[in-house]
């Protein structure tokens, strides 16, 4: 029986200048599920994302594996969700990779031996095994992107959330993500704007809009409502057109 990992319920939150983000979310997300957010920008995707594991606070209750989130249980939760922002610069800032990775582990006071042994399995799983010594800030965008995906997979979260896991991301780049994030196990929420890529990783779409869950269907169901796809400005089927026509004349 599969359990569920992420519950909230009556969610709410503004922003300190008094903006509105979140006006009462209901979700329940079960353990494995892979689970895409979507909507206008300014629905409260990523401001919903951010509350998982306690970066912004608002009002109402979260659980995650059963754990209330609040202040007592936040190093547990924040170890059990781990959040891919969409700018790796965000959350890469340590002198080297394997600092950046080890950070975390160092944090849960994990020892020495252990945090090595994770580091190096972490960087072998994301392709990047020969880049512990070097400097985030050196490697190339895409590059950055696995770094900040290894130092939440050191972690072994319940949850992986990613932010616009494929923007800014060249082609080749955005594959070798996208075939890394469908190979890992476990539970995954994924925010983005690109339905394409979200079929192929997600069998399960939430639709936001105006800090409100108002749609949650099955892939299947959501590929087929032409209508909410339009009204929630995720029409992707221009691209489709452009490609299969260039794709055709270079054949």
């Amino acid at each position: 029986m599969s359990q569920r990992v992420v519950e909230v319920v009556d969610l709410y939150y503004k922003y300190p200048d008094g903006t509105p983000a979140l006006n009462g979310v209901n979700l329940t997300i079960e353990e494995g599920e892979s689970v895409a957010i979507v909507g206008h920008n300014g629905a409260g995707k990523s401001t919903l994302l951010k509350q998982l594991n306690g970066i912004l606070r608002g009002h109402g209750a979260i659980k995650i594996a059963g754990l209330p989130l609040n202040k007592e249980n936040l190093k547990t939760i924040r170890s059990y969700v781990g959040i891919v922002f969409q700018d790796p610069d965000d959350q890469l800032f340590c002198p080297t990779v394997y600092d950046d990775i080890a950070f975390g582990l160092v944090n849960m006071d994990i020892k020495k031996e252990e945090i090595d042994r994770r580091v190096k399995e972490t960087l072998k799983k994301v392709g990047l095994q020969d880049f512990e010594h070097r400097s985030a800030h050196h490697l190339s965008f895409g590059q950055k992107k696995r770094v900040a995906l290894a130092t939440i997979l050191s972690m072994a979260p319940k949850v992986m959330v990613l932010d616009e896991p494929t923007s800014n991301l060249d082609p080749r780049s955005e594959k070798t993500f996208m075939d890394l994030v469908i190979s890992l196990p476990g539970t995954k929420i994924i925010v983005s704007h690109d339905l394409p890529i979200l079929f192929q990783l997600c069998n399960r779409f939430i639709v936001m809009c105006e800090g409100k869950v108002i749609e949650d269907t099955t892939r299947d169901k959501f590929i087929l409502n032409k209508e909410l796809i339009n009204e929630h400005g995720l029409d992707y089927e221009f691209k489709c057109a452009h490609c299969k026509h260039y794709c055709a004349a270079a054949c």
